[in-house]
């Protein structure tokens, strides 16, 4: 659980650092940085939904996830589109690094709804297998 926001300070560090580039040799080595933060964010929170979620609702707690992503990435591009429009690529980066603080911010506030320890009621119940064994085999030829 703790991995998640740890991971989640390189995007804003990285994309207020973005601010302070001169030239593409820096901008492109700090968005490497920011990038290496991308992945393992994702799946902290990956992890953290299949902890958290009940079995039976799992795949709609990760398509949630999808779901949110697409709508960051849509009202973020149409945000940052509109900035660059009016005011130029290098202050578009300011929606970057807000977007990204608040990010963090939210996650640092719902930590400790996160943690499975602290909430037991939200701890998702061990999966059961299924015994194979006793089920009917069907003939596909006949």
């Amino acid at each position: 659980v703790l991995a998640f926001p740890l991971m989640l300070t390189v995007l804003p560090a990285g994309a207020w650092l973005l601010l302070l580039a001169n030239d593409m040799v820096v901008f492109a080595a700090l968005l490497f940085v920011v990038g290496v933060g991308i992945a393992p964010s994702l799946i902290a929170v990956s992890s953290i939904i299949q902890t958290l979620a009940p079995a039976e609702r799992l795949t709609e707690s990760l398509a949630w996830i999808s779901t949110a992503q697409g709508f960051g990435v849509a009202i973020g591009s149409a945000l940052a589109g509109t900035v660059i429009d009016r005011m130029g690529a290098h202050e578009a980066i300011w929606i970057t690094a807000i977007c990204a603080s608040l990010g963090l911010a939210v996650s640092v506030i719902g930590l400790p709804g996160m943690d499975p320890a602290r909430t037991p009621t939200l701890r998702r119940p061990r999966r059961t297998t299924i015994d194979t064994e006793s089920l009917p085999v069907v003939d596909p030829d006949g």
